[in-house]
């Protein structure tokens, strides 16, 4: 519900003072990160709806970063971090990449979180010696690499996938020139050894001696 709070951090808070020693705190949260909503916000949408990330009752918007600091300002700290992943154009928010030029929609879908849908995280009461906030650090760190990486990858897979298409259709193109070749030569091959053709040329012949030309 954290989407749904005026003062979610106050509520963080008194949800912290009632946890016993060793709870912890979970939380589901949309990213308005995803690539859907960026590339709905590029086409000057907003557009709210009935579910989703863009529910019509949520009054706070969230990214990784954002959801971090509000449970740090909130005295906990991250320790753990899962995502619900939705392909682009696999969401509640209409869009079409259609819409934009492929090198915008290359470029989104590159950005870390792009597809990622929902976070669930696990926090856990700032212990006041460093040992939670460093390790939180670290999961975070972890994690952002993780997503550039995956980023990373996907983005290299689709220029893959396009190059061997331009390859696929360069070979088709290359065996239909020379399947039309082979089949032109056979044609003048069958030509030349009609009788219409020999004594068409031995016609040409003649001609250009007549005229004083070479034969």
């Amino acid at each position: 519900v954290l989407g749904r709070l005026r003062d979610p951090r106050g509520s963080l808070r008194q949800a912290r003072r009632l946890l016993r020693p060793g709870g912890s705190l979970v939380a589901s949260v949309h990213n308005v990160g995803h690539g859907d909503i960026r590339l709905a916000l590029l086409a000057g949408h907003w557009d709210y709806g009935q579910s989703g990330p863009l529910d019509e009752t949520q009054l706070r918007f969230y990214t990784y970063e954002t959801l971090r600091a509000l449970l740090l300002g909130s005295g906990l700290v991250l320790i753990d971090t899962r995502r619900v992943e939705r392909p682009m154009f696999g969401t509640e928010v209409t869009v079409s990449a259609a819409d934009h030029p492929a090198d915008v929609v290359a470029a989104v879908a590159a950005a870390p979180e792009s597809r990622t849908y929902q976070f669930v995280v696990r926090a856990v009461p700032d212990d006041a010696d460093g040992a939670v906030a460093l390790l939180s650090q670290r999961e975070h760190a972890a994690a952002t690499e993780a997503a550039a990486l995956r980023s990373r990858v996907e983005h290299l897979e689709r220029q893959v996938a396009a190059t061997e298409d331009r390859l696929a259709l360069a070979e088709a193109e290359r065996d239909l020139r020379i399947a039309a070749a082979e089949h032109a030569l056979k044609e003048l091959a069958a030509l030349r050894g009609t009788r219409t053709f020999r004594w068409s040329q031995r016609a040409r012949r003649i001609y250009s001696r007549l005229r004083g030309g070479r034969p």
